[in-house]
């Protein structure tokens, strides 16, 4: 299943229950989430996320990291198997912040 929350608004806190949330679903295995508001304690828990469930093969549109005992995130394009694609944004680009 595919869950996408892009443009949410979701901050930190509301980040970190979505990974914490993650550890006990076997079904969301595509999860998009950019433009929200990760930080430290959302990273983290997405780091551990993959550490607890190493062989989960999970599809997000980001790759949190550690550099020097500092969280990190990159955006990627990391497309499900189930994934489709829509052939204009859906949603209002003059809404950007």
């Amino acid at each position: 299943m595919n869950l996408d929350l892009t443009r949410n608004d979701i901050d930190d806190n509301g980040l970190k229950m979505i990974a914490e949330g993650m550890e006990h679903n076997d079904s969301i295995i595509s999860l998009k989430l950019q433009w929200n508001h990760f930080d430290q304690l959302a990273l983290k828990a997405f780091v551990d996320l993959k550490a607890k469930k190493p062989g989960k093969k999970y599809f997000f549109d980001f790759a949190p990291y550690v550099v020097d005992n500092h969280f990190e995130i990159s955006y990627t394009d990391t497309q499900c198997p189930f994934d489709f694609s829509c052939c204009q944004p859906y949603y209002n680009e003059e809404e950007k912040l």
